[in-house]
């Protein structure tokens, strides 16, 4: 009989990261998993990557809404706020690429006592699955001769425990690379339309400097009174 399980130990549920829409979160899902014991390699443990609710509410807002931040890249004051909160989502990916990085140092493939098997994952409709099976049940699974060697000598307590994914579980181990250049793209956007609109828009047209507001409002303000004098 085979039977699924969701849970091994030592899998500290109170540790699983929650799987938000976004890439780090995935990127430490699939962490999460890997360091399982019964998934990790030679006992070598992945770190996680930072993340927190800005970098979530931004990265939403990056790839989802994109029109409406152009929108709020033209505003003043608002357009020097969304700068900075766009540096920090930069700054957020990009050490979690690092993180990346050193993981890929450590680990060269996450998903080596993983196995892949999209048939499976739909028929239990879910991007992964845990087993826990006696060894004569791996007959029952479509896997190749090799893979069932390899699980047989995997045996705990006349046990064979594995995980299977797919490709959408796979997709989330290198899903931190593109959205990088998005988040860059956004702050190039934003810092030129703060530029542009200072520079062309706000000083020529409203007397409006956002850098020195105070003075540019009271310099306008005098010139103003001279030429009507004048």
């Amino acid at each position: 009989m085979v039977k699924r399980i969701t849970t091994r130990e030592p899998l500290n549920l109170s540790d699983k990261p929650t799987v938000h829409q976004n890439p780090i979160s995935r990127y430490n899902h699939i962490v999460f998993h890997y360091n399982d014991r019964i998934n990790n390699k030679n006992s070598i443990l992945l770190d996680y990557a930072y993340t927190d609710k800005m970098y979530r509410f931004w990265y939403y807002m990056s790839t989802r809404l994109f029109f409406l931040l152009l929108i709020l890249y033209l505003a003043p004051y608002l357009t020097f706020i969304t700068l900075c909160i766009s540096l920090y989502t930069v700054i957020i990916h990009e050490n979690a690429m690092q993180v990346y990085r050193s993981n890929l140092k450590k680990v060269p493939n996450m998903f080596e006592n993983m196995i892949f098997d999209e048939a499976l994952c739909k028929s239990g409709s879910g991007h992964y699955l845990y087993f826990s099976v006696k060894p004569q049940d791996l007959e029952s699974f479509q896997f190749p001769p090799t893979t069932k060697d390899v699980l047989r000598n995997r045996e705990d307590e006349g046990k064979v425990n594995f995980m299977v994914y797919d490709r959408v579980f796979l997709e989330w181990s290198e899903g931190l690379r593109k959205p990088r250049w998005i988040l860059w793209l956004h702050v190039l956007a934003n810092l030129a339309l703060f530029i542009i609109m200072q520079y062309f828009v706000y000083t020529p047209l409203f007397c409006f400097d956002m850098l020195h507001p105070i003075t540019s409002i009271t310099k306008c303000g005098s010139e103003t009174v001279q030429y009507t004098l004048f």
